[in-house]
Parts: structure tokens; C-alpha cells; sequence
């Protein structure tokens, strides 16, 4: 089941409720918590995502739309984009302006509105100004919660078996020594808008290669490093230095923050892809996790950062046949091991001629 959600830009203008009959029946648009919760189907003749777009002018704090048929045979998944002769994009969920473009036919609408809204008396403006039937309407309240400690309680420390224990800040040593069978090795991470908590299979076949490979003194190159998970592993093994590379300034602040946590800032560099370009270095082990269009986009860049005699980790290669994709794409010049594969995801290594 695919969830798509939606909050509103940083100044929502009024709209639905903009003339409201009196003060108490305005639909504010403060950006408070919310903390009443309205469920309800989209209205048959109105786009899912015209009728969210309506909700959060109205004042909504977010909408969140899902199929109204999930787990039933009428359920449709929607997937990203991934064309062959390409990087991946994004899947267009919404359309052209009016239509419904890959929503869903019916939608199931979920959405937020902070305390002190008469709920019933906005949707229902919205349904009168959209020229709609408002259906049933399930409200609930929501109280106060420690939404900190809920999300760090859904956390659990993440074991790569043989290979690594990642942890999280707020894990007690007695959470951690509790884990069977936990590798002692072990680097802390902050979770954020960065990819690579550890719990994903290529991150774990790429760390699972990096204890394989010739680290001792070695420096790595991590291109699309993300939280820097795959760096600090290589560090924590024995590679001297690690050059992450991240398009996402986010990303790289937060794999800077990880590599300080971990005590291991001084042999970590992290850097944008036009920064690293400048270096132009080449380096005897390089990792990349991305995704298998752009591997083959990236392909002349990351065989000239391969050293002679290099070693080159790629994964984020979904099934055989773009796995066979990448192999065509990086064949030249390199001697690759049979790929390796977890739950469908393909990893490759390589090895750059000595020639030069």
C-alpha cells in the first residue's frame, strides 16, 4: 500500500472558510500541532488531489491520501519511475492540474486540523464550494503525546549479522549488550533526512563487502554516502580516511554529525559532488549505493576514481536484469566477482586492471 502526504505551503491562503458567518466558524490556519483527525473517502467527481489541495487552504496542518481499496484485489500500487536509459524519477502521483494522474481512484483522506476547528462545519464548506456530496466523516481527538519518545521507541538497534551493530542515540549500553548475537563492533547514528539507518539490504551487503575488502590504511571513496553509514563502517575496519560524497547538503550535515559522534571527524571528509570533482583523486576501494540508472549515469566518473588495481562496490540494483545493466555499463576495464543478491537487491564488485 502506497501513503502519499501533503502539508501546506508556509502561508496557506483562506479560502473555503475565508467568508466564514461568524468568528468561531473560521478554519484557522495556524500552524499548530493538530490534534483532531478527520477520516474520511474522497468525493466521487473531485480529484483526490484537488480535494486534499482544498483541505489544506482551508487551514488543514496536512492531508494524507491512501488507496481506499488497499487490501482488497482491487488495490493499486504506485511505484517511482525507474526507465532503463536513465536515472530514476519520482512518479508523478498528482497529474495535470485537474485530473487524477496516478492517484487513486477512490482515496481514503486523513486529514489534521489543530484544536479549536469545528471540523464538520470546514469540510463541509469545502464540499459546498468543490460542488460535491460531503460523505461520512469519522472525527477523533487526538491527546497529547511524547511523539520524541514514540519515534525514538519505534527505533530498535540494527544488527548486521557478522558485520556491524548500529545504534542510536538514545540506546542505553544495556539495550544494546541485551541483542543476541550482536557484533561487537558498533558505530552510533542520528537518524534523519539522510538514507542509511543500516536496515536496508544493499546498506548491509555493502558493509557486509566493506569487512571483506583490503581496508588496512587504505582511503574510501562513498559516493552517495547519505547518513555516512557505509564511510564510518569502513573507518571501524581499518580504512584511514573516508571521502563521503552526498548531493543533499542535509545529508552531508547530518553524516558530518555521525562521523563526530562516532569520534571519527578527523578521517572524515565530507563533501559535495562538485567539491570531490575538484580533488579529481583516484582511490583503491570505491562504494556506491545509489540506485541502477544512476550508477550507469555516474559510470565515467566513478571507473576514473577507481586506482588501478582498485577495488569498486556497487549496489542499489534491484533483480538480474539491472544487475546485467550495470555489468554492460562497467565491463570495460573491470574484472567482476558474480553478483551477490538479498532479497531481490544485487550487489557487484570489481576490480580495475593494473594497467594503467
Amino acid at each position: 500500500m502506497a501513503l502519499l502526504l501533503l502539508l501546506p505551503p508556509r502561508a496557506p491562503p483562506p479560502r473555503a472558510c475565508a467568508t466564514p458567518p461568524s468568528p468561531d466558524a473560521r478554519c484557522p490556519t495556524s500552524p499548530a500541532a493538530p490534534t483532531q483527525l478527520a477520516r474520511l473517502l474522497s468525493p466521487p467527481g473531485l480529484s483526490a488531489h484537488a480535494w486534499a489541495d482544498l483541505l489544506l487552504s482551508a487551514g488543514a496542518s496536512s492531508v494524507s491520501l491512501s488507496d481506499a481499496s488497499a487490501g482488497t484485489p482491487h488495490e493499486v500500487p504506485l511505484f517511482a519511475v525507474h526507465p532503463p536509459d536513465g536515472p530514476p524519477r519520482a512518479a508523478d502521483a498528482w497529474g495535470s492540474e485537474g485530473g487524477g494522474g496516478g492517484a487513486w481512484e477512490q482515496s481514503e483522506v486523513e486529514a489534521a486540523f489543530v484544536a479549536g476547528v469545528d471540523v464538520l462545519r470546514c469540510l463541509s464548506r469545502c464540499a459546498e464550494e468543490a460542488g460535491v456530496e460531503l460523505g461520512e466523516v469519522r472525527l477523533e481527538r487526538v491527546g497529547e503525546r511524547d511523539w520524541v519518545r514514540e519515534v525514538q521507541g519505534s527505533w530498535s538497534p540494527v544488527v548486521l549479522p557478522r558485520c556491524l551493530t548500529i545504534r542510536f542515540p538514545w540506546h542505553s549500553d544495556e539495550e544494546v549488550a541485551a541483542l543476541r548475537e550482536a557484533p561487537e563492533a558498533t558505530i552510533t547514528l542520528h537518524p534523519g533526512m539522510a538514507f542509511g539507518t543500516g536496515e536496508h539490504a544493499t546498506t548491509q551487503m555493502c558493509c557486509a563487502a566493506l569487512l571483506e575488502a583490503p581496508l588496512d590504511g587504505a582511503t574510501l571513496l562513498d559516493y552517495g554516502s547519505g547518513s555516512g553509514v557505509l564511510s564510518l563502517a569502513a573507518l571501524l575496519f581499518g580504512a584511514s580516511r573516508a571521502v563521503a560524497v552526498e548531493i543533499d547538503p542535509e545529508a552531508l550535515a547530518i553524516s558530518e554529525v555521525n562521523a563526530a559522534e562516532n569520534g571519527m571527524s578527523e578521517r572524515f571528509d565530507a563533501l559535495s559532488p562538485e567539491a570531490e570533482a575538484a580533488r579529481g583523486e583516484a582511490y583503491p576501494l570505491v562504494v556506491a549505493n545509489i540506485l541502477a540508472g544512476t550508477l550507469i549515469e555516474l559510470q565515467p566518473l566513478l571507473c576514473r576514481r577507481v586506482a588501478p588495481g582498485g577495488r569498486i562496490i556497487l549496489s542499489g540494483i534491484w533483480g538480474e536484469q539491472q544487475a546485467a545493466q550495470v555489468l554492460e555499463a562497467y565491463g570495460e576495464g573491470f574484472e567482476f566477482d558474480p553478483p551477490k543478491y538479498t532479497d531481490g537487491w544485487a550487489l557487484l564488485q570489481g576490480t580495475r586492471s593494473s594497467a594503467e
